[in-house]
This record gives C-alpha cells, sequence and structure tokens, in this order.
C-alpha cells in the first residue's frame, strides 16, 4: 500500500512539473531578430542562442544596449504584433548633430509612482534614464542635444516632462559606406573602366561595399534595363566596427554582340547618402565568327555606282568597309582565268585607273581576322571597248539594248571583250 500510495505521489509530482514547463517555457518558434540600427537576417543565431526571459536582467540589457547590436526586446514572435509601426522613426548619420523636441500631448496622464516636479523634463534611452554629459545636454526647455551622433545612440528615445510621457522617437543612427567599386575575378576594375571579352563568353561581376550601416542596397543595370533579380547580394556584418560589408554578384551567362559599347553598373544606395552612387563599367565585345553564314559583315560600293558600264580609258573605284570587332583590315582580291587570285589591293580602296580588257573579272574582298579568314560575295567589272564608228541606225541599236541588257553599248563588229 505504502509502494502503490508513492507511485500516486510521483505521478502527481510529475504531471504537476509538465504542467509547469507547459505554462513558463520560453517559446521556441523565433521567426526573426532586428537589431537597432542596422538590417540583418539572424533567424540561425536568434534559436541558437535564445535563453529564458528571466535571464535577461536589467544588468544585461544594459549591456545590450550599449553596443547597439543585439536588443532582447527585439525578439519578435510570430503571434506578437511589432511595436515598432506605431512609433516614428528617424535616420541620422553618425557624427552628425541631433536634436530632439519634448512635446507632450495636452491628453497625457502622470504616470503613476513618478516623482518628478512640476516642469522637470528627463529623458529616456531604451528605458536608460539619461544624464547630461559633455556630448549630450538637456537644456531647460526640455530640448535635448547630441553633439554628434554615435552608434550607441541608436534605439527608442523618450521624454517626461511633469512625469507626462511624450510619443517615443526610434533614432537610427546610419553609417555611409565606403565608395563602392567593382571587381572582375580577382581584379578591382578602376572607375569607367572597360571589359574586353568574346562573344558567348560568360561574365561574373562583383559589386563591392564596404562598410555602411544599415547595409545599403544594390542595383543593376545593363543596357538601361534594370536586372538586379539576376543577381545574389550578402551582407556580413562586422561586430568589431558595428558595420555591414556587402558582396552582390551578377553573372551575365551569354554575352552577345549587341551588347558591345554597352553600359553595365551597379547602383549604391544607403540611407546616410544623399544620392545613388553608379559604378559603371563599359563592354567591349569581341564577334566570334563560327561558321562561313556567321563572319564579319561587308559593305562593298563602287564608284561609278553598280549597274553604270564601264569603258575602256575610264576609271572605276571600290571600296569595302568590314564591320568586325576587334577590327579588320580589308584586302581587294582577283579571281584570275585560271582559278587563282591575286591581290589587287591592300587596303580598302581598289582604284582601276584607264582601265583596259586585262581589268575585266571577278573581285571580291577578303580579310584575316582574329578568328580566321573570311571574304564577300564577288562582284564582276566588264570593261568595254570603244565604239569607233556609229550611224543613225547605230544609235537607235544602242538605246534599245541598253534599256534591255546595261552594259552592251556596242553592236556589230564592236563587242564587249570576251
Amino acid at each position: 500500500v505504502t509502494w502503490v500510495r508513492c507511485s500516486m505521489g510521483l505521478s502527481r509530482w510529475l504531471l504537476a512539473l509538465l504542467l509547469y514547463q507547459a505554462t513558463f517555457t520560453t517559446p521556441t518558434d523565433v521567426r526573426y531578430l532586428r537589431h537597432s540600427g542596422r538590417r540583418e537576417g539572424a533567424l540561425a543565431e536568434a534559436l541558437g542562442q535564445q535563453a529564458p526571459s528571466s535571464q535577461f536582467s536589467s544588468s544585461s540589457m544594459g549591456h545590450l544596449n550599449a553596443s547597439t547590436t543585439t536588443n532582447p526586446a527585439d525578439l519578435l514572435f510570430e503571434d506578437e504584433p511589432d511595436p515598432r509601426l506605431s512609433v516614428e522613426e528617424r535616420l541620422v548619420v553618425r557624427g552628425q548633430e541631433v536634436v530632439l523636441e519634448c512635446v507632450v500631448p495636452d491628453e497625457a496622464k502622470v504616470i503613476e509612482g513618478d516623482d518628478s516636479v512640476e516642469g522637470e523634463v528627463r529623458w529616456f534611452h531604451d528605458g536608460t534614464l539619461i544624464d547630461g554629459d559633455l556630448r549630450v545636454s538637456i537644456m531647460w526647455t526640455g530640448r535635448l542635444v547630441m553633439s554628434h551622433a554615435v552608434s550607441a545612440d541608436s534605439g527608442l528615445w523618450w521624454c517626461h516632462r511633469s512625469g507626462r510621457p511624450a510619443p517615443k522617437l526610434r533614432l537610427v543612427v546610419t553609417i555611409p559606406p565606403e565608395r563602392p567599386y567593382l571587381m572582375y575575378g580577382t581584379a578591382q576594375l578602376a572607375a569607367g573602366a572597360r571589359l574586353t571579352t568574346r562573344e558567348g563568353n560568360s561574365i561574373t561581376l562583383h559589386c563591392i561595399v564596404e562598410g555602411g550601416n544599415p547595409a545599403p542596397s544594390i542595383t543593376w543595370i545593363l543596357g538601361g534595363d534594370d536586372i538586379t533579380s539576376t543577381s545574389q547580394i550578402h551582407s556580413k556584418w562586422v561586430a568589431a566596427e558595428g558595420v555591414f560589408n556587402t558582396r552582390s554578384n551578377l553573372t551575365v551567362p551569354q554575352v552577345k554582340r549587341d551588347l558591345h559599347n554597352n553600359t553595365v553598373a551597379c547602383v549604391v544606395r544607403h540611407p546616410a547618402l544623399p544620392l545613388p552612387v553608379p559604378v559603371p563599367l563599359r563592354l567591349n565585345i569581341e564577334c566570334k565568327f563560327g561558321s562561313p553564314e556567321d563572319s564579319p559583315d561587308f559593305v562593298l560600293r563602287r564608284w561609278p555606282t553598280w549597274g553604270s558600264p564601264v569603258r575602256e580609258g575610264t576609271t572605276v573605284s571600290l571600296l569595302c568597309s568590314v564591320d568586325a570587332n576587334p577590327p579588320s583590315s580589308p584586302t581587294w582580291v582577283k579571281k584570275t582565268e585560271g582559278g587563282t587570285t591575286d591581290v589587287a589591293s591592300s587596303g580598302a580602296w581598289l582604284n582601276l585607273t584607264h582601265v583596259t580588257g586585262e581589268d575585266r573579272g571577278w573581285y571580291k574582298c577578303a580579310t584575316v581576322h582574329r578568328f580566321g579568314h573570311y571574304a564577300s560575295h564577288s562582284v564582276f567589272i566588264n570593261v568595254l571597248r570603244k565604239c569607233t564608228k556609229l550611224d543613225f541606225h547605230g544609235v537607235l541599236h544602242i538605246r534599245i539594248k541598253l534599256f534591255f541588257f546595261p552594259g552592251v553599248l556596242c553592236t556589230q563588229n564592236l563587242q564587249p571583250y570576251e
């Protein structure tokens, strides 16, 4: 009987212990951790270092507030509303003078138990009463003046006037980042640099922003289009300096020739910067020609224009332009009757003065490019003999022939070169 009674007593004790733990155990479903004055996703850290609420003593709260990087009051749970939604927020730059006015609403009531005298103004920072010092002073009007803001000033500020509270203000002390820069591989690129790559290559650029609190935002612009959605960004908290180091990566999997001379830029925005800071980079895309159909663009011109007859003793000029990157020099070649080719002109111009029958033939523009040998289509130059004797019938016949067959000017015994 005694053993049964002991067992029943032990069971009741265990049941009471389980009920106690279910009632007083701190929840573990922490959604995210906010830090005063900075932005950081620290869910894993919060879950790994969570402690019972009894550990948040006044001494530990004071230590955490002094660092301004962690604040137990900022641990928000899924079922708790965010108290910041109704608090005014002010951003200031570290080192900037800050002036806070103590304005108490008329409907504010005296806090029960407050021992303030009539007209007395008290200022609080995250629940700690503020005493004036060389940096922070409280004027007789109740105004609080900071000669220069420091990171530890981030947090909630409010005042009591004659024991009546004023609305709270969240002060966020920002730290401007250093000048951003771009990296390609392990090389830091100079501002306004030019990056040369071959068509079809993949390029990865890194936008580096050192310092800054909160972490800056980075967007990417390519040829006037916002391509930020294809980038990745990572911010690392440097506790010793109270700032973030931020890195954004952008990969263009396959550059195309239409991106040649376009600009890619990362644009950095931060509350402490008056304007967004762009870091531009100009692209130099070398064209890659992988098939006969995929070749440099050849533009051929002729004087006199195409279709005009070329007679003996006259002059004809051909001009070749090669559109390629890197640039490629053109050369005019002529196909001989034996099937070989001879260089007719080492340059863009081919000038045939006082043409003869020997100049008759097929010509084309060729170039030796870094990626191979290429040539344009061939053009034919037909040289006509001079007409030495024409009668009226011959002139009429010429006009008829000219309409149907341009270039055939002489009839009967006056024929073009065969």
